[in-house]
């Protein structure tokens, strides 16, 4: 049984911004082609979980309290009013894979906005729904008691209007990203370690935007770099039948009038069947003990040698696009590797075949295969999910 895991790390990094620090967090993902589920290494949920647990807990789609502050003057309407907004444009984010330097695109999305939220005065929290539905956002969550929020922005942004009798200072914690991670498919991902980053300005005006600069003070963050690493480990499983490593090539039918003698096989083959589960692309190559470059002999006691021949079938897996039936294999190792491809879902107990075959009578007479000697070879076959 042969059994390889293969790894996908994402990452996005940190960008400064012109007039403050920036807020720095790192998103830790895994996949595990074993479960063929996606697991968060670092929890970092908002608050706002505990009054909406139906939002978090998707590693790919969750809310992150990224750790900035800010006091919001509130004196009027639209951007001087209760004011958040974001773009509504997935950013793209470009996952380098390390030591290959090869590139996938991934969706990073800005769903929600919101924190927790207080006042200096004793004035109502936030006012609630009636000025946002007017400026087109869903309200998640209105903040009451527990003066937590979370607001879904439109393309205009979101603003809570606030009368004159209810103008106030209000004090914003854990500032919450609803975030949506667009991955390819992972079956599509080679293992390894992807690396990339977003970033995004805070501040009035800016990416992510708390409205006009006259109302916003106290902010400790001008920018927030979303650090992403996603560790993919792919699953790889090999079984072979019982006997295996023992395989006798045998003549499958006798032709009644060689060409050098009556009786002979024209072919001596075996076919040895295995069975493979992969959650990923993956390569498989052979190595022969008695090989030069890409070819493999059976050999003699006495150092004859004749050529031995290799194809393998996998239903469900692809080479080159096509599906992998008797392709034929080159020895000499990992350089003559073939690299195969799965469907989405991967492959699960997929029934294969390596097809081993000589022909005994070659294009001489000094070339057949000697009467009543056995020829010998070993061959290794690797199956690598670590591409």
């Amino acid at each position: 049984m042969f059994r390889k895991c293969a790894m996908l790390v994402l990452l996005s990094g940190v960008l400064g911004s012109s007039w403050a620090q920036a807020a720095d967090i790192t998103l830790k993902l895994r996949y595990r082609g074993e479960t063929r589920q996606f697991e968060n290494l670092t929890p970092r949920s908002s608050p706002v979980c505990t009054q909406l647990p139906q939002l978090c807990g998707d590693p790919l789609q969750d809310l992150l309290d990224v750790g900035v502050e800010y006091s919001k003057t509130v004196d009027g309407e639209g951007a001087d009013g209760f004011y958040l907004s974001a773009p509504v444009q997935p950013t793209t984010l470009l996952m380098v894979r390390d030591q290959t330097g090869e590139q996938v695109s991934m969706d990073f999305a800005i769903t929600h906005l919101g924190g927790a939220v207080t006042s200096d005065d004793g004035a109502p929290t936030l006012a609630a729904r009636t000025g946002l539905d007017s400026s087109g956002c869903q309200v998640a969550l209105a903040s009451a008691a527990h003066r937590l929020f979370l607001w879904s922005p439109a393309s205009n942004g979101c603003w809570a209007n606030v009368n004159a009798a209810n103008a106030s200072t209000y004090h914003v914690s854990h500032l919450t990203l609803g975030y949506r991670l667009k991955t390819p498919l992972p079956a599509s991902l080679k293992s390894g370690v992807y690396r990339g980053r977003v970033v995004y300005s805070i501040g009035p005006d800016r990416d992510i935007s708390l409205g006009s600069s006259r109302t916003v003070s106290g902010l400790t963050d001008d920018s927030v770099a979303i650090n992403v690493e996603l560790e993919v480990v792919h699953d790889l499983e090999v079984r072979f039948e019982p006997g295996s490593e023992q395989v006798t090539l045998v003549p499958r039918h006798a032709q009644g009038h060689g060409s050098r003698g009556r009786g002979a096989a024209d072919k001596l083959e075996k076919d040895v069947t295995f069975s493979l589960t992969a959650s990923g692309p993956f390569n498989v190559w052979a190595l022969c003990s008695t090989g030069l470059g890409s070819t493999c002999n059976l050999r003699s006691a006495k150092g004859h040698d004749i050529p031995l021949y290799l194809a393998m079938t996998l239903p469900g897996v692809s080479y080159h696009g096509r599906s992998l039936y008797r392709q034929a294999m080159s020895f000499g190792g990992a350089e003559n590797a073939m690299s195969l491809e799965v469907p989405p879902e991967g492959v699960t107990g997929s029934q294969g075949q390596l097809h081993f075959h000589v022909y005994p009578r070659g294009h001489t007479q000094e070339q057949d295969m000697l009467p009543g000697i056995e020829y010998h070879a070993v061959v290794t076959m690797v199956f690598d999910a670590n591409l």
